[in-house]
């Protein structure tokens, strides 16, 4: 998908781990198809189209691919919004340079979340917007579309067992990235473009 006609992108990363958890054996989630990965997913807050998502670590270099296709795709300036994660900084810069309204909105937590055991992080206490380049519209600092995006795909990587609600772990790399290739490309992406006309 290129030449993207969009005005207000939203940018974040959803959790996932291939084979085994981080916790469980940390002697094998730094390989690079091993242990915890994540969705780097960009949605384009109005339509809902996905023009770019990267599925890898958690880490500057792949925030930068994510943003460097995003700039490729993309046919004019947009206002772009990321969560806290500091290499986005970085990746924007180096990827859009001036050519963006970029924000970030840095959430504030409840709860200490270097030491906490559960994925799932504290109560957000409050969510700073913080205008990073150029103009960002403070209205329009926001990562709510692309982070129910993220909860939409979650909620499909689930599996109920005697009860209980369990992320299943993928077994190779490859089947993480085509589960979600299928999920935008085919059935997001392309019944969206068949709405819009």
């Amino acid at each position: 998908m290129w030449n993207v006609h969009a005005r207000f992108i939203q940018v974040d990363e959803m959790h996932g781990y291939v084979q085994v958890r981080q916790n469980l054996d940390p002697n094998r989630h730094d390989e690079t198809t091993m242990g915890e990965q994540y969705v780097f997913m960009a949605i384009d807050s109005e339509t809902k189209l996905i023009p770019t998502f990267l599925v890898g670590k958690r880490s500057a270099e792949n925030a930068y691919w994510l943003m460097k296709d995003l700039e490729g795709r993309l046919a004019s300036r947009v206002q772009a919004t990321t969560d806290g994660f500091r290499p986005y900084v970085n990746a924007v810069d180096e990827t859009f340079g001036t050519d963006v309204d970029y924000a970030m909105l840095v959430k504030v937590y409840g709860g200490d979340e270097t030491n906490r055991e559960r994925y799932s992080p504290s109560e957000i206490v409050e969510a700073v917007p913080i205008p990073v380049t150029g103009n960002p519209k403070a209205h329009r600092i926001s990562t709510s579309h692309v982070e129910r995006q993220n909860l939409t795909l979650e909620a499909g990587s689930w599996i109920s067992t005697a009860g209980c609600w369990i992320m299943t772990p993928t077994r190779r790399m490859s089947h993480l990235r085509g589960s979600y290739a299928d999920d935008y490309d085919q059935r997001w992406n392309a019944d969206l473009l068949q709405r819009l006309g």
